[in-house]
């Protein structure tokens, strides 16, 4: 018998998982994580609430023991085939019970939808819709609806939304807000936090660490529409507001930017284009701005913490080209604010990167993600108490920009709880 005989033929090596796996798809329309948490774990599952291309809100359950996801029935709808971030929903777990608690605004109507999950940690049953839009006293133009609870205050559940017309007429864009301490079945009297001041569209971001404080990342206006904007932070704590530094701010409410911390001059370092990541840890923010040179890519990275006290701020990096105008977002890690998760462009394709520093964002060490020949990675977000088997999720498939922007395609997670990554 030969040697040739002998030898085993052997497979080719099997390719090792992706970074990634695939949590919802391909139907997946709108989150907007911008503002606040679109997603929360509790005991094992991770929720995410999102529109789909139906124009319907449903709640996804990813069991982190199974890897599998549990869809809801249409929590609503009626939201058009075509729906747009502004009326993205958010969820948060009660501390009281554990039942699920969502909202959605609708863009440019005065509707607030609060819906409760029928059971504890269920998503298959949910109450009747409850819009409380004509108690909030407001006008005809909600938006970006986010929630907040602090176990510290007894579980008070703090809904935040965008108030006002988004050209600042007749109404500036006021960020308001109104309180529940029944898990979001009846609202106190709502109050204005903020206002960037007449004909001016804030955005901002909005985090709390669950127990007793809430930090505020606020614009001063919108670079979209011309103006040089500016970033700012401040927090709540016991019933007042303070400065990055702690100082109480005692004015009387609705504040003004210069009532607070500015963290990016929007004249010298470029108008923002977007704050995106918070974390209450040092804080921590990440924001996008319009490169102030003029030269290169139209939009730069920044991340900012507060240590020493005062504002530590870095450049990250550009975007990359940006094809369609696509914007790729920049998200914090719950659990460690020293890793982001950034969509950005290599080779013409927008992908997701992981950044990770250890000298307070001087320097950066970067993973790819992704490695798409197509469709944009973009829009990631981070969980409320993210566990470790789901860090952050994204949004895979095309966008469209010039109008709505909605996206289709699939939701990502990291990581795939497969890979040796």
């Amino acid at each position: 018998m030969s040697l040739a005989a002998l030898r085993v033929p052997h497979s080719p090596p099997l390719p090792s998982p992706q970074a990634w796996t695939t949590l919802l798809g391909p139907s997946v329309s709108v989150v907007d994580p911008r503002v606040g948490p679109v997603a929360a774990y509790y005991n094992g599952h991770t929720y995410i609430a999102y529109s789909n291309g139906d124009g319907e809100i449903r709640v996804a359950s990813y069991s982190h023991s199974t890897q599998t996801i549990t869809v809801s029935p249409a929590i609503l709808s009626g939201f058009g085939t075509d729906p747009d971030r502004h009326i993205a929903a958010a969820i948060i777990v009660r501390q009281s019970d554990h039942k699920l608690l969502l909202v959605c605004s609708e863009h440019a109507t005065s509707n607030m939808h609060v819906v409760i999950s029928s059971n504890a940690e269920d998503v298959s049953s949910w109450g009747s819709d409850n819009n409380i839009g004509s108690s909030l006293g407001g006008s005809s133009f909600y938006t970006y609806a986010t929630l907040h609870q602090l176990s510290g205050e007894s579980g008070k559940v703090y809904l935040f939304w965008r108030d006002g017309d988004a050209d600042g007429s007749p109404n500036p864009a006021l960020l308001r807000c109104a309180t529940s301490t029944d898990g979001g079945a009846t609202w106190g009297t709502p109050f204005t936090i903020y206002s960037a001041g007449a004909g001016l569209t804030p955005y901002w971001s909005i985090i709390s660490d669950g127990n007793s404080r809430i930090d505020f990342a606020p614009t001063d206006g919108d670079a979209s529409s011309g103006d040089t904007a500016s970033l700012y932070h401040f927090y709540y704590t016991g019933g007042n507001y303070y400065k990055s530094d702690g100082t109480q701010i005692t004015t009387t409410r609705p504040y003004v930017p210069g009532n607070l911390t500015k963290v990016h001059d929007g004249a010298t370092n470029g108008s923002l284009q977007a704050p995106w990541g918070i974390s209450s840890t040092g804080p921590t923010l990440t924001w996008i701005a319009y490169d102030p040179t003029g030269s290169g890519s139209d939009t730069i990275y920044w991340y900012g913490r507060f240590s020493g006290g005062s504002w530590s701020v870095h450049q990250i990096g550009d975007t990359g080209s940006l094809p369609s105008n696509i914007m790729g977002g920049i998200a914090i890690d719950r659990n460690d604010p020293s890793k982001l998760y950034v969509g950005k462009t290599a080779s013409g394709v927008w992908q997701m990167f992981l950044y990770q520093t250890s000298d307070g964002g001087a320097t950066w060490t970067t993973t790819q993600l992704t490695h798409d020949t197509d469709q944009p990675n973009t829009w990631p977000f981070t969980p409320i108490n993210a566990a470790s088997g789901l860090s952050c999720a994204w949004l895979y498939g095309p966008q469209t920009p010039a109008t709505s922007y909605s996206f289709g395609g699939q939701m990502r997670g990291y990581p795939n709880p497969h890979s040796p990554f």
